[in-house]
């Protein structure tokens, strides 16, 4: 059996500084995860920045509509690969989500090949504002 040595003054270090550094980590990701979507809105694409961003070509887009009901109304379904806090962000059974559950009312882009995406920003002014521009652009 090989006895344990005591961890030495370098030792300490390195574990304090791992530590802190996978604790910061960990906090920039929930407050990036938790930050609201931006859409651009291009001559040819929306660019949507953030947590599992995405650009979609305006030819792409076959209907866009203004929902009133929260996503949690909706339904989101299970969450495929995202994350479900306060903020539902990525993929869910249906579609790909930027929304805050609970927000109304939430915008639905379906498009020709992929699976529609949702978004409902905290201020429902800015939601319906972001509908406005997008059939502006289509």
């Amino acid at each position: 059996m090989l006895a344990k040595k005591p961890k030495t003054k370098a030792g300490w270090i390195a574990t304090i500084v791992f530590t802190a550094v996978i604790l910061a980590g960990s906090a920039w990701l929930v407050i990036y995860a938790s930050r609201e979507p931006e859409a651009v809105i291009g001559d040819d694409a929306i660019i949507i920045r953030g947590m599992y961003g995405t650009t979609v070509d305006l030819s792409d887009i076959t209907n866009v509509t203004l929902l009133e009901q929260s996503m949690r109304d909706i339904g989101a379904g299970s969450r495929r690969n995202g994350s479900s806090g306060s903020t539902w962000r990525g993929y869910f059974d249906a579609g790909l989500l930027f929304v805050r559950p609970d927000a109304s009312p939430t915008l639905r882009i379906d498009r020709t090949e992929n699976r529609p995406i949702f978004i409902s920003l905290a201020d429902g002014v800015k939601t319906r504002q972001l509908f406005r521009d997008i059939q502006a652009a289509r």
